[in-house]
């Protein structure tokens, strides 16, 4: 991908690129900080989108962008980590004897192998559960490990 740059004398600096689609990006970084993104298509003359962002969003939006906050895995390498591994989906029932029980009193990981990944409740989704969280009836856990120890993990909450 090639990027051009034009000096804006007075005003900033201009960088265009072409996407793969064949729409035309410009941004252009002001000498206060401010960024504009336009995006143009082929079939128009006036941008079909147009952005302003403050220095300190475009440093946020840079940092999203260029995967500070999430990098994405490839489908090749999704499965490849995923063989193996079961997603489960557990509902903490009334009577169950985990009821009012963290999930460190549970010693879920020790005594099951499987990892708590998420707890839907009614008042609240909780993701990345601390290990002081206690179960509460009506939660969905959502677990994540090999097959037997999801298993395990579903014997733990239903009791014996």
């Amino acid at each position: 991908m090639e990027i051009r740059e034009t000096d804006l004398p007075g005003i900033g600096h201009k960088f265009s690129l072409e996407t793969a689609e064949g729409a035309e990006v410009v941004i252009v970084i002001h000498t206060t900080g401010k960024r504009e993104v336009f995006r143009f298509v082929p079939e128009l003359d006036e941008p079909e989108a147009v952005l302003e962002l403050s220095n300190d969003e475009a440093h946020k939006v840079g940092t999203i962008l260029a995967g500070g906050y999430f990098q994405p895995v490839r489908d090749d390498a999704m499965l490849q980590i995923m063989q193996g591994l079961h997603l489960r989906w557990v509902r903490i029932e009334p009577g169950s004897p985990t009821v009012g029980r963290s999930i460190r009193e549970m010693q879920v990981r020790r005594r099951t192998g499987a990892s708590v990944i998420a707890i839907a409740r009614a008042s609240s989704h909780i993701p990345n559960p601390s290990p002081d969280e206690a179960f509460e009836a009506g939660d969905t856990v959502i677990v994540i490990g090999r097959e037997g120890q999801v298993r395990a993990f579903e014997e733990l909450m239903t009791g014996p």
